[in-house]
């Protein structure tokens, strides 16, 4: 995907619609009792006391279940803005936790509970099921 240059223009929009679930210092306190780290993302985009965006990126087979465990502590929404394939693993890096398969434009609403902190259930790693882009046909 590519935002530059002579391609179409593609973002992604939230509208927020009420306050937040949280005050700045309860998600400071679910973030610092997560026990696994609260990055669910690649790289920080954006921050405010609305939401946190993120960039999550994996290369074709990409992803160390070893090294990116993360653990969930916030409601959040995952847009697909092409069709993928994410493994889950178990924070201890075991196979077979999920097989999602998601198509272009799909979104998943996931609402996660104030005691997800120190459940291990809302923590996982993940790795890119598609060896091969080129040839991924989305079925």
């Amino acid at each position: 995907m590519a935002n530059c240059g002579e391609v179409n223009s593609r973002q992604i929009l939230f509208d927020i619609i009420h306050e937040p679930k949280y005050t700045e210092e309860e998600v400071k306190d679910l973030l610092s009792k997560a026990i696994y780290p609260p990055n669910v993302g690649t790289e920080l985009l954006f921050e405010n006391r609305y939401c946190r965006v993120w960039d999550f990126y994996l290369e074709p087979d990409g992803g160390d279940p070893l090294k990116n465990a993360h653990h969930h502590v916030l409601d959040y929404v995952f847009v697909y803005v092409a069709c993928g394939r994410l493994l889950g693993y178990h924070p201890d890096g075991r196979p077979g936790l999920f097989d999602s398969v998601m198509e272009n434009n799909e979104v998943v609403w996931e609402e996660i509970p104030s005691t997800a902190a120190e459940n291990v259930e809302y923590a996982h790693a993940g790795k890119n099921g598609l060896k091969n882009k080129i040839t991924w046909t989305g079925t």
